[in-house]
């Protein structure tokens, strides 16, 4: 139980300081563009917030594509052939997983804010518009 516990902590935590602390930066990186093009409303600075969401969204699908071929970087073969790959697999795997893991986090973070922006743009549309 106490596990469950400590995984929801680190859950909430992420979600508030990383995913909302990224979102907040995107959007103030998206109010701060109206600096340059000086027509602000609300209706326009929630689009904008959807089409980069939607597009850090892309990104994050473009790097999971990258990723699932990137195990021959790593010296892992997307399919094991023999008994010697099995056990080399075996032995390097924790620190394999551990590098692999950071990368991942990584196209997570990129999906979770891109998915907040867009329901950011969607909340300043539906409560300014």
């Amino acid at each position: 139980m106490n596990n469950i516990f400590a995984l929801l902590k680190y859950a909430v935590i992420y979600l508030f300081t990383k995913v909302l602390g990224g979102t907040l930066i995107i959007c103030a990186i998206v109010a701060a563009s109206f600096a340059f093009t000086k027509d602000f409303s609300f209706l326009l600075y929630g689009e904008r917030i959807v089409w980069v969401g939607i597009a850090m969204n892309i990104l994050a699908g473009v790097i999971v594509m990258g990723q699932m071929a990137a195990g021959k970087e790593w010296g892992v073969n997307s399919m094991v052939r023999s008994i010697g790959e099995a056990k080399r697999f075996m032995e390097h795997n924790l620190e394999i997983r551990a590098k692999i893991e950071k990368r991942y986090d990584v196209a997570l973070l990129i999906w979770l804010v891109g998915l907040a922006c867009v329901g950011a743009g969607a909340l300043v549309d539906f409560l300014f518009v």
